[in-house]
């Protein structure tokens, strides 16, 4: 834990917010001298919760955030030449075409507190959804030849994305 909080500190010049879905995370938050944010629950709903949740709280405050999962490290500023965005993604290291949710840095401004409160939205309306690509979805919006956005067994919602009221087109372009 107190290496994230340096490795936050020397990547932002920021403060670690550390948001625990257990005791044994919010001691070690504790421990470290990072803020805290104990989320009671468990399974996805308390980690979307957490994880966008928080996101979409901050946003709305006015607080720019960046959300990460603990095993991700930064050699360097990772906004570098992207400060006109509202929101920054990474993507995976074998599919530089799917974004990953593990890292992302969201400005307050525009609707972006909006459109993560969709996504947590959606999330709870939809407990089997896995949240990376429901995030894709949103943002990318559907069609072509590996159209994930539109299942049957449950994953995702099985409207049509025109007619799904988080992942039609409107969604994305507020952000």
């Amino acid at each position: 834990m107190a290496d994230a909080k340096l490795d936050t500190f020397c990547a932002f010049g920021a403060h670690l917010l550390v948001i625990a879905l257990d005791e044994a995370a919010a001691v070690a938050a504790c421990a470290a001298g990072c803020s805290l944010i104990r989320v009671d629950g468990t399974g996805r709903d308390a980690i979307y919760a957490a994880k966008y949740g928080t996101l979409h709280e901050l946003l709305k405050l006015g607080r720019d955030a960046t959300f990460r999962e603990m095993d991700i490290w930064h050699l360097g500023d990772p906004l570098l030449g992207v400060e006109d965005a509202d929101v920054v993604l990474g993507v995976h290291q074998d599919n530089p075409y799917n974004l990953n949710a593990g890292w992302l840095h969201a400005r307050a401004r525009g609707a972006t507190a909006l459109f993560f409160k969709d996504l947590v939205r959606y999330l709870h309306m939809h407990p089997l959804a896995f949240d990376q690509q429901v995030l894709n979805c949103m943002l990318r919006g559907t069609g072509g030849p590996r159209d994930e956005c539109i299942h049957t067994d449950g994953s995702l919602s099985n409207l049509a994305a025109d007619e799904d009221p988080i992942l039609r087109s409107g969604s994305r372009e507020r952000v």
